[in-house]
């Protein structure tokens, strides 16, 4: 979640200087949606609620 506040409102970033922001940003890839099936949604459970 840090990776996405830094992203999404520069916040959170450590000393990552970070080229600007992108508040607009909608979604991110996982490797494999089938591994996240097989582990009953873990990824989509955690990152759903900070998109939705």
């Amino acid at each position: 979640m840090k990776t996405l506040d830094c992203l999404t409102r520069k916040a959170n970033c450590g000393s990552y200087p970070t080229h600007g922001t992108w508040p607009a940003l909608r979604g991110l890839m996982t490797w494999s949606i089938n591994w996240d099936r097989y582990s009953n949604g873990e990824f989509q459970k955690t990152f759903d609620g900070y998109f939705g």
